[in-house]
This record gives structure tokens, sequence and C-alpha cells, in this order.
């Protein structure tokens, strides 16, 4: 229960960051989400799709890939593929398009 509001607070105050810096400039707003934070709620929703597709990814881009699986930014594989990698060199990053956004 405790995770699930740690991922509902990271993506509301990432979208408040977003919000914010438009209006502002980006040096302006000091980033509101922890990094730790940030890390835990991408692992999770990592380990939401490897669940469900069976896959070996990894994290590369913890704040790209919480706004895809949030749906905070539209899908695009070239996206993705920035966000998220195979663990082993011999796999690809799947198309998740059918599967994201998870929120």
């Amino acid at each position: 229960m405790v995770v699930t509001r740690v991922v509902e607070l990271v993506v509301h105050a990432d979208d408040l960051l977003v919000s914010v810096r438009r209006a502002r400039p980006a040096d302006a707003v000091p980033d509101p989400v922890h990094p730790r934070a940030l890390g835990l709620v991408a692992d999770e929703l990592l380990a939401i799709v490897v669940a469900r597709g069976g896959w070996d990814l990894e994290v590369t881009d913890a704040r790209t890939w919480v706004r895809l699986a949030a749906g905070r930014i539209t899908y695009d594989v070239d996206v993705l593929a920035d966000a998220l990698r195979a663990r082993y060199t011999s796999d690809a990053v799947p198309d998740l398009g059918r599967v994201l956004p998870l929120l």
C-alpha cells in the first residue's frame, strides 16, 4: 500500500514540475521528486510490465519511463528505447504500445 502512495506522489509531483516549468524558467524551480523515490517508482512500474510480458528489461531513464508508464507523454518507440533497455545484448526492447500506459 505504501508503494502505491509513493507512485501517486511521484507522478503528481512530476506533473506539478512540468506545469510550473512552463510558467517559469527551468532553473527557477527545484525538482520536487526525490531521486530515490523516482527510482523506486520506475522499478515498480517496470516490474508490472515484466510480470505481464516476461521481458528482461532495465530502466535507463527513470523520469521518462515513469512519464511513459503513467501516460504523461505520448508513447513512441524511440522514447521507450531511451527509457528502457534489454538486460542482455542479444535481446531487444519490445514494443510496449499495447501495454502502456499502466496508470
